[in-house]
């Protein structure tokens, strides 16, 4: 989980709501602010989507959250560039995840998603976001 002060500021929690104002108008998903991986599913979204808006105010968001979710979030957005451009399912990720079982894949609702993801695996969807236990 990751640190989350940045929510005690009044101007980035507003800052975040548009974000989830942007999701909920592009992508028709509605992403909430107690998501432990809030941050890391806006960048995904905002890479998904190749919005404009949505990454000025996500860049804009992380002006107010600290180095840690910002370099976070970053990574996290990169080996998403690397999943999509390759199409494969090669995970870039510090947490040891069984060798064997790294490049599984589970198809729900015609979906694919990664069996393993930072070392917890896949249990369904919650809200139209994985989740991984």
């Amino acid at each position: 989980m990751h640190d989350r002060t940045w929510m005690i500021n009044v101007d980035a929690v507003r800052i975040a709501k548009k974000c989830v104002q942007i999701v909920r108008d592009e992508l028709g998903v509605k992403l909430l602010l107690s998501n432990p991986d809030f941050i890391h599913l806006l960048s995904e979204y905002a890479e998904l989507t190749e919005s404009k808006k949505l990454n000025e105010a996500l860049s804009e968001l992380l002006t107010f959250a600290n180095d840690n979710v910002e370099s976070a979030a970053l990574n996290a957005k990169d080996a998403t560039v690397v999943k999509l451009r390759r199409e494969s399912h090669v995970v870039v990720e510090s947490a040891p995840a069984p060798v064997a079982l790294e490049d599984e894949t589970i198809m729900l609702n015609g979906k694919a998603y990664q069996r393993w993801r930072n070392g917890k695996e896949f249990k369904g969807l919650y809200r139209g976001q994985p989740t991984y236990r």
